[in-house]
């Protein structure tokens, strides 16, 4: 009888626990490990800093840097970008104690060695042209 009874024991706490761990499983259904959740958020906006080398007609050339992963190694990365401006490009003179809105800031606004901020909806790791949303530009003396 003992016997009997010890084997219902045992099976009942042996499906309890099996539905336990089915209920856990079920309720983990749809999330996603912290690696998956941060590969696929993206972002809106991308800010890069550099140094302006070059101007043309319609933006310049910026030299910025980045830390890259290589071999196993972070090291900082120098690259350089071409940055376009559009109409809807806002431009900002930045001082230590004021930005203030530059209208109709065209490309010959700037000026070759200038440090600069430029924001864009374009990964710069990803591309070599980006067209800017947003630039600021350090005229701190």
């Amino acid at each position: 009888m003992i016997n009997k009874k010890l084997v219902v024991i045992i099976v009942l706490v042996a499906m309890v626990l099996i539905l336990a761990f089915v209920a856990y499983k079920s309720s983990r259904d749809g999330e996603r490990t912290y690696e998956e959740v941060m590969s696929s958020i993206k972002p809106l906006s991308y800010s890069l800093s550099g140094k302006i080398l070059s101007i043309n007609s319609n933006g310049f050339v910026i030299q910025a840097g980045w830390i890259e992963n290589k071999d196993g190694q972070n090291v900082f990365v120098q690259h350089e970008r071409k940055v376009v401006l559009g109409e809807a490009t806002h431009v900002y003179e930045v001082t230590l104690s004021s930005r203030k809105v530059v209208p109709d800031a065209g490309a010959k606004y700037f000026k070759v060695g200038e440090s600069v901020v430029v924001y864009t909806a374009d990964n710069p790791a990803d591309n070599e042209t980006l067209n800017a949303t947003r630039i600021d530009v350090n005229r701190s003396k």
